[in-house]
Formats: structure tokens, C-alpha cells, sequence
């Protein structure tokens, strides 16, 4: 899944053929302001670091046959905002993920924080199964879709520091080799 080396748990790949529509990337510092006597104006004291990704983009099924496969991946996908639930803990399993998008972020590890799909809008194509064939469903051929996650770094965030993976070649265990970002 996760873990480097992990090979009693096979990943889920869910691979989407898609149109971005946007995608954004918000660096966010938290700073707490304090008056000191004396002074009539704030000063500040840096609390810590945040950032969240947003990715909207479209999954269109060309065809009758992609339907069922796509919807598989878009439940799926939704899945990834549900606990996980283990016999050896009473406790709520949050699932993690990598994300891979172009090389601005390779197998990035992330917080799934909400999923959101537009199911029908004023172009949207259904499959309407006139055949009533059992094979087949009435669903849209487009979805939109969005994407709120957090990124949790492989890296140490810090001033002068890596924030997109932007590297072609990895070692063994998945981390950029040197010299290729």
C-alpha cells in the first residue's frame, strides 16, 4: 500500500483518462499575532505550515463499453474518503494515497480530504440502455469530477526546500535519485 517494500498488500491503481480542468496549489503559513506593551501594533509569531491541492478534471466514456468500467473507478475513488475498518483496531483506519499527475507529483502521498462529482449538466450524454440489455446501466458518459487533498511529503517542507517531485529517475525504494529534479 504505502510502505516501501510492502509485499503482502497489493496497491490499488485507479488510472483515469481525463481532461484537467484545473488544478491548484495553495502554500498556506499560519501566523499568530500579540501585542507587546508599549506597542500599538501587532507582532507575529509563526505557528506552522499547511497546503492543499485541488484538482477538477473530466472522464469521459467514448463509448457504451467504458461506462461500467469507469463508474467502478469514480466508487472507487469516493471509497478513498471512508475509514477502513481492521480486526486489530476499534479505532477508525483513515486511508492514504498517492497521487501521480504529470511530474509535478509522482507517487506524492496524500490526504483525501473530499471527492465531488458533477453528475449531469446541460452537455452531458447518458447511456439510456434501450436494449435493456443487463449488461449495461443508465449513467452519465461524462462526469466532472473534484479533488480536495493534502499533501504529505516525502520531504521536509521547509524555506528553499522540494515541493514538486519533478524527477524522472528513482531508486529501489521509490525516492528521486540525486542530480535528476
Amino acid at each position: 500500500k504505502l510502505q516501501s517494500g510492502n509485499t503482502e498488500d497489493k496497491d490499488d491503481i485507479i488510472v483515469f483518462r481525463a481532461t484537467i480542468n484545473s488544478l491548484s496549489d495553495s502554500f498556506n503559513a499560519e501566523w499568530q499575532g500579540f501585542t507587546l506593551i508599549g506597542r500599538g501594533d501587532q507582532n507575529y509569531q509563526y505557528g506552522g505550515f499547511s497546503r492543499d491541492l485541488s484538482i477538477d478534471f473530466t472522464v469521459y466514456a467514448t463509448d457504451r463499453d467504458e461506462v461500467k468500467p469507469i463508474w467502478r473507478k469514480l466508487n472507487a475513488l469516493a471509497g478513498y474518503t471512508a475509514p477502513e475498518y481492521t480486526k486489530e483496531n476499534i479505532a477508525l483506519v483513515g486511508p492514504w494515497m498517492r497521487i501521480t499527475i504529470g511530474d509535478l507529483f509522482y507517487q506524492q502521498p496524500v490526504v483525501l480530504k473530499s471527492v465531488g462529482y458533477t453528475l449531469a449538466n446541460a452537455d452531458t450524454p447518458w447511456e439510456i440502455n434501450i436494449e435493456q440489455d443487463p449488461q449495461m446501466m443508465q449513467t452519465p458518459h461524462k462526469i466532472d469530477v473534484n479533488l480536495t487533498l493534502t499533501p504529505i511529503t516525502d520531504w521536509l517542507p521547509q524555506k528553499g526546500g522540494k515541493f514538486y517531485s519533478l524527477a524522472k529517475r528513482f531508486s529501489t525504494d521509490g525516492l528521486p535519485l540525486p542530480g535528476n529534479d
